[in-house]
């Protein structure tokens, strides 16, 4: 997880302030945590089986949440503001 995110690091926009990265970081560790002591090699996800490597599954799962979060964001500040993408 430290490597993922010295990687955004690097690549994230200089506009994110440290803090709020750092923020970021706390709650994806405790996110990654969680899904870890959650992990079940049984579990289907729509019917799909869960990836038997529990990293990769916690990894994956919380790449599906954070897009989903972001492009819900995303949806309502355009609609709001009134700039959606045509």
């Amino acid at each position: 997880m430290k490597k993922l995110f010295e990687s955004w690091r690097r690549h994230i926009n200089e506009s994110i302030g440290e803090d709020t990265l750092l923020k970021l970081r706390a709650v994806l560790e405790d996110a990654y945590g969680e899904q870890l002591t959650a992990y079940n090699p049984n579990q289907t996800v729509s019917g799909v089986p869960v990836d038997p490597d529990r990293h990769t599954e916690a990894i994956n799962t919380l790449v599906r949440v954070v897009t989903g979060e972001l492009e819900h964001i995303r949806d309502t500040e355009s609609y709001k503001k009134g700039d959606a993408p045509q």
